[in-house]
């Protein structure tokens, strides 16, 4: 199966869709990666998480993201700086988040907040785990586990520059171009 990146750059790619970007502090383990088909759903999750985390925390403070292979797979660890939630809003947000509680557009408000809702919906959709709590860092911590089945190891980034280049693959050609006989790849 192909693999790309929940590697720091991926990260940042998420990081990359909102608008306080700057902010985001990405550390970790540079050489696990998600299968290709969960990539873009964990950036959109990823980015959601940043969003809320760098609204939720004082403009001048960092957004620490951590990345970290483990035994189940890997976990990536999203802290704000805020002010953090009262018990109850951060059991809710933890219902939502973890997908038991799924959130209809009704139920979003005036002006609704999707983030979580959205958050909740990969989580069941892609079968990833997320849990909300109280932050190290006087706000709201975000970890989202990626099961192992969905993570693998890649060469680390030095690795590749310092060595060869990995050896390119032949493209691949949609079975009804191969079909013609004409379309087959030089």
């Amino acid at each position: 199966m192909p693999v790309a990146g929940v590697k720091p750059p991926d990260v940042r790619a998420a990081a990359g869709r909102i608008i306080a970007f700057p902010r985001v502090e990405v550390a970790g383990d540079p050489d696990i990666a998600a299968s290709a088909p969960v990539v873009e759903p964990l950036i959109h999750l990823i980015a959601e998480l940043l969003a809320n985390a760098t609204q939720s925390s004082p403009p001048s403070t960092a957004v620490p993201v951590t990345i970290r292979a483990v035994q189940r797979g890997a976990v990536i660890e999203v802290n704000d700086c805020g002010v953090g939630l009262d018990d109850y809003r951060l059991e809710q947000a933890r219902d939502v988040a973890s997908g038991t509680r799924p959130v209809g557009i009704e139920q979003l408000g005036e002006f609704p907040r999707t983030g979580l809702a959205v958050v909740g919906q990969y989580v069941r959709r892609h079968g990833f785990r997320v849990d909300v709590g109280e932050s190290v860092y006087g706000g709201v911590r975000a970890i989202v586990g990626v099961p192992a089945d969905l993570v693998q190891t890649v060469a680390p980034a030095e690795a590749e520059t310092a060595g060869s280049p990995p050896a390119a693959q032949p493209a691949a050609v949609p079975a009804a171009l191969a079909e013609d006989g004409d379309a087959q790849p030089d």
